[in-house]
């Protein structure tokens, strides 16, 4: 029925085919990139910056090995470059894709686990543990995270860089995503432990203790199922909101850390230079470097938003 349903939903066809062709693009799209256009995204291209401004989008430049010739000793670069070192924008468009996507996947599963785990413990048993996990998701919601990591420099999500799983990881991202799990985690607990309380008083729930159910039963068999529909709308939620922290973190330049590309710190390479008029030698603007990350993060966002919000719908019994 949930599949019927999506299959004749124009807006999750719509949304999980954008979904669908983002992860496609960062995952597939950029060694594929890699191979064509012969550089990877960390690679130097000095022709790129004739006179101090980078070179616009469609623009061939003179390649900076002669081994990876292409184009009679040039190399296209399809978005342009992406500042004054002369980087090509696509392809740090796309590696930095995977770096923020995993960065906030990885939050994702960490303030699931916590939030869903300390959220039905807490409105399932109540008492003096409902106080406890309470009182710490008023200490975490009331901590700014911004600020913290600015505290705590680098360092802060850095600590984990080394453990990229065998290369399947971008550098630097299980610190960030572990350092974002932990301060978001009270976004589900709130929801799950609202809606554990609510359950736990119900016929079925008294009628499984009637016959001997065990508490862990009745967690995961019994009240676990009744949050499924709210769980993926607010992990949808959660994914939108890692992302923009993910950008904002390293933006600030405390999350992914120069080369390696993320979608942060790819506004980060011109910031400032959209509306340059206070300096005593004018800079044209570079509107590229700023548009193509930020529409990347808005398809991004809107898309998994929602498709999270219809695939709630399609599994409301209710619904139409």
């Amino acid at each position: 029925m949930v599949m019927r349903r999506l299959r004749h939903d124009p807006v999750a066809i719509v949304s999980g085919a954008l979904v669908v062709a983002v992860l496609l693009g960062v995952f597939a799209g950029a060694p594929l990139a890699e191979h064509l256009l012969g550089h990877g995204p960390d690679a130097i291209f000095l022709g790129s910056i004739p006179d101090g401004v980078p070179v616009g989008p469609f623009t061939r430049v003179p390649n900076h090995d002669q081994a990876y010739t292409h184009f009679n000793g040039t190399t296209l670069f399809v978005l342009g470059a992406d500042g004054n070192i002369g980087r090509d924008e696509l392809m740090r468009l796309l590696y930095g894709g995977q770096a923020s996507i995993e960065v906030a996947l990885g939050a994702t599963m960490v303030a699931m686990l916590i939030g869903v785990t300390a959220g039905g413990l807490a409105g399932y048993f109540g008492g003096l543990l409902d106080a406890v996990v309470l009182r710490a998701i008023d200490f975490v919601m009331a901590f700014p995270i911004i600020l913290l990591a600015i505290a705590l420099g680098s360092n802060a999500t850095g600590w984990l860089g080394s453990l990229t799983a065998g290369g399947l990881l971008r550098p630097g991202v299980p610190g960030l995503a572990v350092f974002i799990g932990l301060a978001t985690w009270f976004y589900p607990a709130r929801i799950v432990r609202v809606s554990v309380m609510s359950l736990r008083e119900q016929e079925f729930v008294e009628g499984a203790r009637m016959v001997g159910a065990s508490h862990r039963r009745i967690l995961l068999s019994h009240l676990l199922p009744h949050l499924t529909g709210p769980l993926i709308v607010y992990g949808t939620v959660v994914f939108a909101t890692n992302v923009i922290l993910e950008a904002s973190i390293s933006l600030l330049g405390v999350g992914i850390q120069l080369p390696n590309p993320s979608w942060g710190n790819m506004l980060s390479t011109n910031f400032g230079t959209l509306i340059n008029l206070g300096s005593s030698e004018y800079t044209p603007p570079t509107i590229w470097t700023a548009i193509f990350p930020t529409v990347a993060i808005l398809v991004t966002l809107v898309a998994t938003v929602m498709l999270g919000e219809q695939v709630r719908r399609a599994l409301d019994p209710r619904g139409r």
